[in-house]
């Protein structure tokens, strides 16, 4: 069974009530198009550092915002991107899958938002 991509009841059940939960999603949302668009630029120009931070800020927003697929995807790339950078035990050809599994996952959840 896949990941959904949105989950308004887990999020209902985070914040204590539906209307709390679709409040963050909506503003969640509303900067995602930005925040992919960024952490694209930033993987493709290289600088895995600043991508490591971008990717480590969505995630934590992503935890509160009723997305599980693409918070399950963050995480991964994540811990990719921090292993890279620690212990450059991490090939470039793992993160490359690791961004463009997000950038599907985004489609998808982007997708899924448009049609609740």
């Amino acid at each position: 069974m896949s990941t959904q991509y949105i989950d308004i009841h887990s999020g209902a059940e985070l914040h204590g009530d539906r209307a709390t939960a679709e409040n963050l999603l909506n503003l969640f949302m509303q900067q995602l198009d930005r925040s992919i668009s960024e952490i694209l630029q930033l993987y493709a120009s290289g600088q895995l550092a600043e991508l490591y931070e971008k990717v480590h800020g969505l995630c934590g927003a992503a935890c509160y915002s009723s997305t599980p697929a693409l918070l399950q995807s963050l995480k991964h790339l994540n811990i990719l991107l921090s292993e890279k950078l620690t212990h450059k035990k991490t090939s470039d050809q793992t993160i490359a899958k690791a961004v463009a599994d997000l950038e599907q996952v985004y489609l998808g959840t982007v997708s899924a938002y448009k049609e609740s």
